[in-house]
């Protein structure tokens, strides 16, 4: 995706960057619900192993496609690759991601191995910290660092990727707890629940196109990230209503509004970044932009579904003794084996309070 993204810089005019760069934001679209989507089907279907399965036959026809279509101009590197900045980068993300994953876990089986109180997620916040100092002290000398740090004196450039790492933090959340929602709450399957992201899809194309083309035609882009935002934050605030009888047409028109906002923002802030810095960084700083989106997502993922499944826990315990179950025995089987199915099997009043729940510990999420 980051080097499709700096292909388009390097051999395109930048005054005609928007209108191909919309198209790329709508393909992104597409791919959000049609994973859902796809992996829904093979949950259901086949096996969950189909999700990574399938990436085989897709990406070799990418690489067929790509050597035998692809022209670019050819260049060659002149500068040794910074192997030292890969690997304490690759390290840095890596315990990052395991840290805020750690801290929001229960210690079920009582060995102190999960939560904030514990060692191994301190010793993972401690890389963090060491990874970093080592990142930042190899950067300065590289002869051509993988995230120069002369991008974070560029006003233009903080703001962007700022924009893109909090985009990431709400985006991925939405997308990963929105279809188990729709799956609680209307019984639908995994296939049919990602069948309802799309919605969103059409939403994010529709503005991500526009936008892209709008921006070529009048070199005006400002407009949009603004306008983008508040789209984007009147969804999160709209999603905070969801109960077990909201109806799926108020949510598919939450996910609209969601989608379009996202639309504004995603494609545009890659552009504001590739026009901000010299030629010789559109690279660098396309794929740095990106990067901290998507430590955004990991993070938003971690720590959301911390809060999430935490609160969820609580609440179903209580739904679950509120019906006659022991609260010892509620938890886990509230936590680890509730489905659609088994769901749609309970007493009306424990199957609504169970519902309840879920659109309760949505809430904070958003």
């Amino acid at each position: 995706m980051i080097l499709s993204q700096a292909i388009i810089a390097d051999i395109v005019p930048a005054d005609q960057r928007g209108k191909y760069m919309g198209p790329l934001g709508g393909i992104f679209g597409l791919s959000a619900v049609g994973g859902p989507l796809l992996g829904g089907y093979f949950v259901d279907h086949l096996t969950w192993e189909w999700a990574f399965y399938i990436n085989i036959p897709v990406g070799i026809a990418a690489f067929a496609i790509a050597w035998v279509t692809l022209t670019l101009p050819n260049k060659k590197a002149t500068k040794p690759v910074d192997i030292a900045g890969v690997v304490l980068l690759s390290l840095f993300t890596a315990a990052l991601i395991f840290f805020t994953d750690f801290g929001g876990k229960a210690d079920k089986a009582g060995q102190n191995l999960y939560g904030w109180d514990s060692l191994l997620t301190w010793a993972c916040g401690a890389v963090v910290v060491l990874a970093a100092i080592a990142f930042v002290s190899v950067e300065r000398k590289a002869a051509d660092p993988i995230i120069p740090l002369s991008l974070f004196r560029n006003r233009i450039f903080v703001n962007s990727t700022a924009i893109g790492f909090t985009l990431g933090l709400g985006m991925f959340a939405a997308l990963a707890f929105v279809p188990t929602f729709l799956q609680m709450s209307s019984g639908t399957s995994a296939a049919v629940s990602g069948l309802l992201m799309l919605p969103m899809m059409v939403g994010l194309m529709g503005t991500s196109i526009y936008s892209g083309i709008a921006i070529s035609k009048t070199g005006k882009y400002k407009m949009y990230p603004i306008l983008g935002a508040i789209l984007t934050i009147t969804a999160m605030l709209w999603f905070t209503t969801l109960t077990a009888s909201t109806p799926i047409w108020i949510i598919c028109i939450q996910l609209f509004v969601f989608g379009a906002g996202l639309g504004l923002i995603m494609q545009v802030i890659v552009l504001v970044v590739q026009n901000a810095v010299p030629v010789t960084e559109i690279g660098t700083a396309t794929s740095t932009n990106n990067y901290f989106r998507e430590v955004g997502a990991a993070l938003g993922v971690a720590v959301f579904g911390s809060i999430f499944t935490t609160r969820l826990a609580t609440s179903l315990t209580q739904a679950f003794t509120g019906a006659g179950a022991s609260a010892a025995d509620a938890a886990p089987q509230a936590t680890s084996t509730l489905d659609p199915e088994t769901l749609a099997a309970l007493p009306g009043a424990v199957r609504d309070a169970i519902i309840t729940a879920y659109a309760d510990s949505l809430g904070p999420v958003f």
